[in-house]
Protein backbone atom coordinates (compact mmCIF):
# COMPACT_ATOMS: atom_id res chain seq x y z
CA UNK A 1 0.00 0.00 0.00
CA UNK A 2 2.84 2.38 0.86
CA UNK A 3 4.56 1.77 -2.47
CA UNK A 4 1.48 2.51 -4.56
CA UNK A 5 0.79 5.64 -2.50
CA UNK A 6 4.43 6.71 -2.81
CA UNK A 7 4.25 6.41 -6.60
CA UNK A 8 1.10 8.55 -6.75
CA UNK A 9 2.50 11.18 -4.38
CA UNK A 10 5.82 11.34 -6.27
CA UNK A 11 3.99 11.92 -9.55
CA UNK A 12 2.17 14.76 -7.79
CA UNK A 13 5.52 16.34 -6.92
CA UNK A 14 6.36 16.46 -10.61
CA UNK A 15 3.36 18.69 -11.28
CA UNK A 16 4.79 21.44 -9.08
CA UNK A 17 6.95 24.29 -10.36
CA UNK A 18 9.39 24.62 -7.48
CA UNK A 19 12.04 22.35 -5.95
CA UNK A 20 9.74 21.46 -3.08
CA UNK A 21 10.64 20.04 0.33
CA UNK A 22 13.58 17.84 1.24
CA UNK A 23 13.09 14.10 0.93
CA UNK A 24 13.02 13.67 4.71
CA UNK A 25 10.40 16.39 5.24
CA UNK A 26 8.28 15.11 2.36
CA UNK A 27 8.32 11.50 3.57
CA UNK A 28 7.27 12.67 7.04
CA UNK A 29 4.49 14.85 5.59
CA UNK A 30 3.13 11.90 3.61
CA UNK A 31 3.15 9.71 6.75
CA UNK A 32 4.78 6.68 5.15
CA UNK A 33 5.67 3.86 7.53
CA UNK A 34 9.15 3.78 9.06
CA UNK A 35 9.96 0.32 7.63
CA UNK A 36 8.97 1.51 4.15
CA UNK A 37 11.21 4.59 4.45
CA UNK A 38 14.19 2.94 6.12
CA UNK A 39 14.13 -0.39 4.27
CA UNK A 40 13.17 0.70 0.76
CA UNK A 41 13.20 4.39 -0.16
CA UNK A 42 16.33 5.60 1.63
CA UNK A 43 18.40 2.48 0.75
CA UNK A 44 17.24 2.65 -2.87
CA UNK A 45 18.19 6.31 -3.19
CA UNK A 46 21.47 5.77 -1.34
CA UNK A 47 22.40 2.91 -3.68
CA UNK A 48 21.57 4.90 -6.82
CA UNK A 49 23.94 7.74 -5.88
CA UNK A 50 26.38 5.68 -3.77
CA UNK A 51 25.81 8.30 -1.09
CA UNK A 52 25.67 8.45 2.69
CA UNK A 53 22.15 7.19 3.58
CA UNK A 54 21.85 9.93 6.22
CA UNK A 55 22.40 12.60 3.56
CA UNK A 56 19.50 11.27 1.50
CA UNK A 57 17.10 12.94 3.94
CA UNK A 58 18.35 16.35 2.75
CA UNK A 59 17.97 15.58 -0.97
CA UNK A 60 15.22 17.54 -2.76
CA UNK A 61 12.23 15.20 -2.95
CA UNK A 62 11.42 16.40 -6.47
CA UNK A 63 14.92 15.44 -7.62
CA UNK A 64 14.32 11.87 -6.48
CA UNK A 65 10.84 11.81 -8.04
CA UNK A 66 12.22 12.98 -11.39
CA UNK A 67 14.91 10.29 -11.35
CA UNK A 68 12.41 7.54 -10.49
CA UNK A 69 10.01 8.78 -13.17
CA UNK A 70 12.72 8.94 -15.86
CA UNK A 71 13.69 5.34 -15.09
CA UNK A 72 10.16 3.94 -15.05
CA UNK A 73 10.22 3.37 -11.29
CA UNK A 74 6.95 5.10 -10.40
CA UNK A 75 4.69 2.31 -11.65
CA UNK A 76 4.21 -1.29 -10.62
CA UNK A 77 3.53 -2.49 -14.17
CA UNK A 78 4.96 -1.86 -17.59
CA UNK A 79 8.45 -1.08 -16.37
CA UNK A 80 11.05 -0.64 -19.14
CA UNK A 81 13.31 -3.50 -20.15
CA UNK A 82 16.92 -2.35 -20.11
CA UNK A 83 19.14 -3.21 -23.03
CA UNK A 84 22.91 -3.51 -23.11
CA UNK A 85 25.48 -3.36 -25.89
CA UNK A 86 26.80 -6.79 -26.86
CA UNK A 87 30.37 -7.07 -25.69
CA UNK A 88 29.94 -4.39 -23.05
CA UNK A 89 30.89 -0.73 -22.93
CA UNK A 90 34.28 -1.50 -24.51
CA UNK A 91 32.47 -1.87 -27.86
CA UNK A 92 31.12 1.67 -28.01
CA UNK A 93 34.37 3.10 -26.63
CA UNK A 94 36.18 1.38 -29.52
CA UNK A 95 33.66 2.80 -31.99
CA UNK A 96 34.16 6.31 -30.59
CA UNK A 97 37.94 5.96 -30.76
CA UNK A 98 37.67 4.90 -34.38
CA UNK A 99 36.19 8.28 -35.30
CA UNK A 100 39.23 10.07 -33.83
CA UNK A 101 41.99 7.70 -34.85
CA UNK A 102 45.35 9.42 -34.46
CA UNK A 103 43.85 12.49 -32.81
CA UNK A 104 43.41 11.23 -29.24
CA UNK A 105 45.99 11.98 -26.54
CA UNK A 106 45.64 9.18 -24.00
CA UNK A 107 47.46 8.99 -20.67
CA UNK A 108 48.13 12.72 -20.86
CA UNK A 109 47.32 14.40 -17.52
CA UNK A 110 46.28 18.04 -17.94
CA UNK A 111 47.83 20.57 -15.58
CA UNK A 112 45.89 23.75 -16.40
CA UNK A 113 43.25 25.15 -18.73
CA UNK A 114 43.51 28.91 -19.28
CA UNK A 115 41.23 31.14 -21.36
CA UNK A 116 42.36 33.94 -23.64
CA UNK A 117 40.30 36.52 -25.51
CA UNK A 118 39.77 34.24 -28.53
CA UNK A 119 41.31 30.91 -27.56
CA UNK A 120 41.89 28.38 -24.78
CA UNK A 121 45.31 27.06 -23.73
CA UNK A 122 45.51 23.47 -22.50
CA UNK A 123 48.79 22.62 -20.78
CA UNK A 124 49.61 18.93 -20.23
CA UNK A 125 51.83 17.99 -17.33
CA UNK A 126 55.47 18.10 -18.46
CA UNK A 127 54.57 19.42 -21.92
CA UNK A 128 53.93 22.62 -23.84
CA UNK A 129 50.53 24.31 -23.86
CA UNK A 130 48.31 23.72 -26.92
CA UNK A 131 45.89 26.27 -28.33
CA UNK A 132 42.21 25.50 -29.08
CA UNK A 133 39.16 27.49 -30.11
CA UNK A 134 36.97 25.84 -27.46
CA UNK A 135 37.42 23.24 -24.72
CA UNK A 136 34.82 21.03 -23.02
CA UNK A 137 35.68 19.93 -19.47
CA UNK A 138 33.85 16.59 -19.38
CA UNK A 139 34.85 15.70 -15.85
CA UNK A 140 33.67 16.04 -12.26
CA UNK A 141 33.14 19.55 -10.96
CA UNK A 142 35.99 19.42 -8.43
CA UNK A 143 38.41 18.24 -11.12
CA UNK A 144 37.19 20.94 -13.50
CA UNK A 145 37.74 23.63 -10.86
CA UNK A 146 41.26 22.38 -10.16
CA UNK A 147 42.08 22.57 -13.89
CA UNK A 148 40.85 26.13 -14.41
CA UNK A 149 43.83 28.40 -13.93
CA UNK A 150 41.64 31.51 -14.16
CA UNK A 151 38.40 30.42 -12.48
CA UNK A 152 36.07 33.30 -11.63
CA UNK A 153 34.42 33.79 -8.23
CA UNK A 154 31.16 32.53 -9.71
CA UNK A 155 32.85 29.38 -11.06
CA UNK A 156 34.43 28.77 -7.66
CA UNK A 157 31.02 29.19 -6.06
CA UNK A 158 29.25 26.75 -8.40
CA UNK A 159 31.92 24.12 -9.02
CA UNK A 160 33.07 24.16 -5.40
CA UNK A 161 29.58 23.64 -4.00
CA UNK A 162 29.24 19.99 -5.01
CA UNK A 163 30.57 17.53 -2.40
CA UNK A 164 31.92 14.09 -3.21
CA UNK A 165 32.25 10.97 -1.09
CA UNK A 166 34.92 8.32 -1.53
CA UNK A 167 33.68 4.73 -1.89
CA UNK A 168 35.88 1.63 -1.89
CA UNK A 169 34.83 -0.98 -4.46
CA UNK A 170 36.15 -4.56 -4.42
CA UNK A 171 35.69 -7.21 -7.13
CA UNK A 172 35.44 -10.63 -5.46
CA UNK A 173 33.71 -14.04 -5.41
CA UNK A 174 32.56 -14.12 -1.76
CA UNK A 175 28.85 -14.91 -2.06
CA UNK A 176 28.36 -14.15 1.63
CA UNK A 177 27.99 -10.56 0.47
CA UNK A 178 24.79 -11.63 -1.35
CA UNK A 179 21.47 -12.46 0.37
CA UNK A 180 21.37 -15.82 2.17
CA UNK A 181 18.52 -17.06 -0.04
CA UNK A 182 19.78 -17.53 -3.59
CA UNK A 183 16.33 -16.72 -4.98
CA UNK A 184 16.71 -13.26 -3.44
CA UNK A 185 19.91 -12.47 -5.35
CA UNK A 186 19.38 -9.31 -7.37
CA UNK A 187 21.60 -7.23 -9.63
CA UNK A 188 21.87 -4.66 -6.83
CA UNK A 189 21.82 -5.90 -3.22
CA UNK A 190 21.72 -3.25 -0.49
CA UNK A 191 23.19 -4.06 2.93
CA UNK A 192 21.19 -2.80 5.92
CA UNK A 193 23.96 -2.38 8.48
CA UNK A 194 23.51 -2.31 12.25
CA UNK A 195 24.24 0.25 13.43
CA UNK A 196 23.76 2.24 10.20
CA UNK A 197 27.03 3.49 8.74
CA UNK A 198 27.94 6.75 7.07
CA UNK A 199 28.57 5.08 3.69
CA UNK A 200 26.31 3.15 1.40
CA UNK A 201 26.98 -0.60 1.35
CA UNK A 202 25.91 -2.42 -1.80
CA UNK A 203 26.88 -5.63 -3.60
CA UNK A 204 26.41 -5.74 -7.37
CA UNK A 205 25.96 -9.27 -8.71
CA UNK A 206 27.98 -9.01 -11.91
CA UNK A 207 26.77 -12.35 -13.32
CA UNK A 208 23.26 -10.88 -13.43
CA UNK A 209 24.26 -7.36 -14.42
CA UNK A 210 26.46 -8.44 -17.32
CA UNK A 211 24.89 -11.82 -18.17
CA UNK A 212 28.16 -13.56 -17.39
CA UNK A 213 28.36 -17.25 -18.19
CA UNK A 214 30.84 -18.20 -15.51
CA UNK A 215 31.28 -21.05 -13.07
CA UNK A 216 31.85 -18.60 -10.21
CA UNK A 217 29.71 -15.76 -8.93
CA UNK A 218 31.44 -12.41 -9.43
CA UNK A 219 30.48 -9.51 -7.18
CA UNK A 220 31.47 -5.90 -6.64
CA UNK A 221 30.92 -4.67 -3.09
CA UNK A 222 31.11 -1.09 -1.84
CA UNK A 223 32.52 -0.22 1.57
CA UNK A 224 32.72 -3.66 3.26
CA UNK A 225 36.27 -4.56 2.30
CA UNK A 226 37.35 -5.90 5.69
CA UNK A 227 34.52 -8.47 5.71
CA UNK A 228 35.20 -9.95 2.26
CA UNK A 229 37.01 -13.29 2.12
CA UNK A 230 40.27 -12.52 0.25
CA UNK A 231 40.35 -16.09 -1.08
Amino acid sequence: ADLARFNRAARGLLRGDDEGPSLGDWLEQQRFSRPFIERLIVPQASAVWSADPHQMWTFPARFLAEFFDNHGMLSLRGRPRWRTVRGGSARYVEALEGEFRGRLALRTPIQTVTRGSDHVLVKPRGGDAERFDEVVLATHSDHALALLGDASDREHEILGAIPYQANEAVLHTDVRMLPRRRRAWASWNYHLMQPPGLQTTVTYHMNKLQSLRAEREFCVTLNRTSEIDPA
